[in-house]
């Protein structure tokens, strides 16, 4: 993956691609961690589709781009497929990722070919009481808790292979405990009831079965379910789906952008 630059509100904003042309694929990376963890779908997509990613502002090679919001996010993800011609792409998102590719779909829908997301909550749904109670009171907690069990605790929760869970303790100690907590704290603000608004028809759902983060669970069965979405549970899987079962998350994806 070639390493590129925009210049963004905030600073200098790092992005990757494979530098072909063909359909476009745009990865997005979960809360905390950087475009690597997509690397056994690059090796997977290469030879077929022009692959894209990033590293979010506050994020790995991004890391001093100042500022972090829901609406950032979403400028500053299509100010990177301006930069590269990109009219349309199909956005591949984890966690945080999904919440962006989400958020993008609804509010610009002529911009997404097609959406897949893993192991991430929905957007457009209505939090129960408990739910919502939960998420104000998160910002409070993770800013009490010790950085050293965070990190522990959210790499344990990403995945049961040693050398991902390593991956996110190094990801997550170099971003450090203020900038991580303000990550988690407004990531939660993608998550609206719009009822008007519309995903698209063509959205593929992935989740880890073991994935025990937030009501990510919850809400994406009830996805699948309500609106008849594509829902494909990988067994034994945590949060970080596409890392704990690469193999199958590459197969469940490709038969999906082959039917298109």
């Amino acid at each position: 993956m070639q390493e590129r630059t925009l210049t963004v509100q905030g600073g200098t904003l790092y992005y990757f691609t494979n530098g072909r042309s063909g359909r476009p694929l745009f990865f997005l990376h979960g809360a905390g961690l950087d475009h690597r963890m997509f690397a056994e779908q690059y090796r997977a997509f290469d030879q077929d589709y022009a692959l894209y990613a990033w590293d979010a502002r506050g994020h790995g090679r991004s890391a001093g781009v100042e500022g972090f919001s829901a609406d950032l996010l979403v400028e500053d993800l299509l100010a990177v497929m301006d930069r590269e011609g990109l009219h349309r792409a199909t956005l591949i998102g984890q966690s945080m990722g999904g919440n962006l590719a989400q958020e993008v779909a609804l509010r610009r829908p002529d911009r997404v070919e097609a959406l897949v997301v893993i192991d991430a909550t929905r957007n457009n749904q209505r939090l129960s009481a408990l739910e919502a109670a939960s998420l104000a009171l998160a910002g409070p907690l993770l800013r009490l808790t010790p950085f050293a069990w965070l990190v522990d605790a959210s790499a344990r929760a990403c995945s049961h292979r040693p050398e991902v869970q390593e991956y996110v303790r190094a990801c997550l100690r170099r971003m450090g405990k203020a900038r991580f907590c303000n990550v988690m704290v407004r990531v939660s603000d993608f998550v609206q009831c719009r009822p008007e608004l519309r995903y698209p028809d063509r959205t593929l759902l992935i989740l880890g079965e073991h994935d025990r983060t937030g009501n990510i669970k919850k809400a994406m069965t009830a996805w699948g379910r309500s609106e008849g979405v594509a829902l494909h549970v990988i067994p034994e899987a945590r949060h970080n789906a596409n890392q704990d079962a690469p193999e199958e998350t590459n197969r469940i994806i490709r038969a999906f952008l082959e039917r298109g």
